[in-house]
């Protein structure tokens, strides 16, 4: 465990000289140590905290589950669109690791983060497990940011079936319909909102006063302090 930590130290570093330190930590372990599996995830973290994903992804450790979703993940934060379509697609051949529906969805996000959402769309409905909330809700919201509302709506249904009771659904495409100009559609999605007895959860404050924390929410007067704290 003492490595695996001496690795997230590494990670914390900066530019070069966390990269240099994690490889030769990384290098010293596997010598004493042999493979082991925690360790290898350890050095694999140090990589993608360093934006390194390449060198992730061609490391010569052994790869599992764990270790794709990591690279993935860091392939969509950072953009790196061509690398993570291409590391899906050799999981299994390569590596014989089977995608499960958590590499999907890190595929899903990085293509939605990039604006393809017509490839993110096709992935989520020809990936061999069924596409969750989560999937569909990282398109329902990109569909928001780029403003296409045909995708929103199977989108929107698709999360709609699976948690009919989540507002944050009911918000996001609402304002898909607001920028679409389609206010009939909204007013549609309000109507099932209150058929389905779903409030949009208010926004809320946080303060620490004296080692304790309060919540305040917007116009919030019940609180025995507000006067003070607003």
């Amino acid at each position: 465990m003492r490595f695996y930590e001496d690795l997230a130290l590494c990670a914390q570093g900066s530019g070069e000289a966390k990269w240099w330190s994690g490889e030769q930590a990384g290098a010293g372990i596997q010598t004493k140590m042999g493979i082991y599996i925690l360790i290898n995830n350890g050095t694999m973290d140090m990589y993608v905290k360093c934006g390194s994903m390449r060198e992730a992804y061609l490391s010569e450790f052994k790869h599992d589950d764990v270790t794709f979703v990591g690279v993935l993940s860091a392939c969509s934060h950072a953009g790196f669109v061509s690398l993570g379509r291409q590391i899906l697609g050799q999981m299994k051949s390569k590596y014989c690791v089977v995608p499960t529906i958590e590499h999907y969805t890190c595929v899903v996000d990085m293509l939605c983060r990039a604006g393809q959402l017509e490839e993110a769309y096709q992935l989520a409905l020809t990936s061999p497990t069924e596409a969750n909330a989560v999937v569909s809700r990282a398109l329902l919201a990109a569909c928001w940011l780029h403003g296409n509302s045909d995708i929103a709506e199977v989108a929107a249904k698709h999360v709609l079936r699976f948690e009919p009771e989540h507002s944050d659904s009911y918000v996001l495409m609402s304002n898909v319909y607001v920028a679409a100009g389609k206010y009939e559609e909204l007013l549609h999605v309000r109507n099932m909102m209150r058929q389905q007895n779903v409030r949009k959860l208010p926004g809320c404050s946080w303060i620490e006063v004296k080692n304790g924390v309060h919540a305040f929410i917007n116009g919030d007067r019940t609180h025995p302090g507000s006067n003070f704290y607003l």
